[in-house]
């Protein structure tokens, strides 16, 4: 049974923060190097200044828990946290919203108030946000294995849980093509080498992302008698190796000058696939391999330096936000970017949340989740997203109903974007022809 759950660190804790924080040790620099090496120095000093003071954390908890309802249930030897709003509409669709890596339930902050009371006409929700297991404020699994189809499994029994026997999700981010791991690593072994670089590019970028999407399709195929239908905005899938228009797209995205040339795919869905490119040599990389090979050896870094998590995480949300319209600044304050820190690291999680692109790694799972999705599923397309692979490829692994290309956001939709991801989400889901009308528990 759940029980309501407040948000509170002992002061020992942030005592020993502070005292880390005076004691920083911070590593040189090349002069005008900027962002180019990594986080730029000169912005984690003013973090670490800002960190140290004016910054609360008492008032940041005080926030959270006036305005969110939390709270923890056992399930599965794991102390699930979750956030739980229910909507006063009577048509409320039960919603599970799920985070992933550098993120947490933090990013909800602005769009569960759209999601939970809409304006007029416009679908309202049920939402239900967890924290993964091994993040933020829920325990860590305690045995090996614990990877995509055991979290899904949990969540759809917290769902169960909570009397909602039919519902639907959103993956915030994220990984969904898990399938590609399966496949990366012999689709196009004896083709060009240009051609197995672009596939190595997908697993790499499977292997390093996020989990909002992979553990929201799982539902889907698993937990379809519950879960009625999914809803992504990062969505990685790969092409037919038998499909001829699938590897001549391919072809063309990797082809010299394909900008210029887009013959079999549109100059937008170029870049798409090429992003996987960019991210596999320029944002993923051995840090990442550490991540699902040696999770421990990378914690016990990350772990003791609260100034070093926030530098890690910090660089992946500048890169992988839409920065066009905020004059090259992140579009998150810096009370948003320390208290998602503060969730990782003054819980002691970091290096849990590691743990996952392991268990991912080692479980086996690809059979399973590269199942075709059959319930219907949205997809929301932000231009700077990490990466975005065509249409026609990912109808072979969902039952696609909705595809909407956004003008604007980056990879933290949810944050970025709260408008225009809920509006979707509320678009997507109010489609009675899809869902039918009665969601009543």
């Amino acid at each position: 049974m759940a029980s309501p759950y407040t948000i509170h660190i002992d002061q020992a804790v942030l005592d020993d923060l502070q005292e880390r924080l005076g004691q920083t040790r911070l590593p040189d620099h090349l002069q005008g190097s900027r962002w180019g090496y990594g986080a730029e120095p000169s912005y984690i000093q003013e973090l670490l200044q800002y960190w140290k003071t004016p910054y609360d954390w008492r008032k940041q908890e005080q926030i959270l828990n006036k305005t969110l309802h939390h709270f923890t249930i056992p399930l599965n030897a794991i102390d699930l946290h979750f956030v739980h709003e229910k909507s006063k509409h009577k048509n409320a669709i039960p919603l599970l919203i799920i985070h992933g890596w550098p993120g947490s339930f933090l990013e909800f902050t602005e769009i569960i108030p759209q999601l939970v009371n809409p304006g007029e006409g416009k679908q309202a929700f049920h939402v239900v946000a967890p924290s993964l297991p091994g993040y933020g404020f829920s325990s860590a699994p305690q045995h090996k294995g614990f990877a995509l189809v055991s979290i899904a499994k949990t969540f759809n029994q917290l769902m169960l849980e909570l009397g909602y026997t039919k519902y639907v999700a959103q993956g915030d981010k994220c990984l969904s093509m898990y399938v590609v791991f399966a496949l990366a690593s012999y689709i196009f072994r004896p083709c060009l080498g240009w051609l197995g670089w672009a596939t190595q590019a997908m697993y790499l970028c499977i292997v390093g992302g996020d989990w909002g999407s992979a553990v929201s399709k799982t539902p889907g195929i698993f937990h379809s008698e519950n879960c009625r239908g999914i809803h992504v905005n990062f969505m990685i899938a790969s092409p037919n190796r038998y499909n001829p228009r699938h590897l001549l797209q391919l072809a063309n995205a990797f082809a010299p000058y394909a900008d210029q040339f887009p013959l079999f795919l549109s100059a937008d869905e170029i870049r798409g696939i090429k992003g996987l490119g960019h991210f596999q040599s320029q944002e993923s990389g051995k840090a990442t391999l550490i991540a699902s090979t040696k999770p421990q050896s990378l914690g016990y870094s990350l772990n003791d330096s609260p100034v070093g998590l926030l530098a890690w995480m910090v660089e992946k949300f500048k890169t992988w936000s839409d920065r066009r319209h905020t004059n090259g600044q992140l579009p998150f304050s810096k009370d948003f970017l320390i208290t998602n820190c503060c969730v990782y690291w003054l819980t002691g999680n970091v290096t849990s949340s590691f743990r996952l692109y392991y268990e991912v790694k080692h479980a086996h799972e690809g059979q399973q989740i590269k199942q075709y999705c059959k319930v219907p599923t949205g997809v929301a397309v932000f231009p700077k997203e990490i990466c975005c692979m065509p249409k026609n490829w990912a109808e072979g692994f969902y039952n696609i109903q909705q595809w909407t290309v956004m003008e604007k956001g980056g990879h933290f939709a949810a944050k970025e974007e709260p408008e225009d991801l809920a509006n979707d989400v509320q678009n997507f889901f109010k489609n009675e022809a899809l869902f039918g009308k009665d969601f009543a528990q």
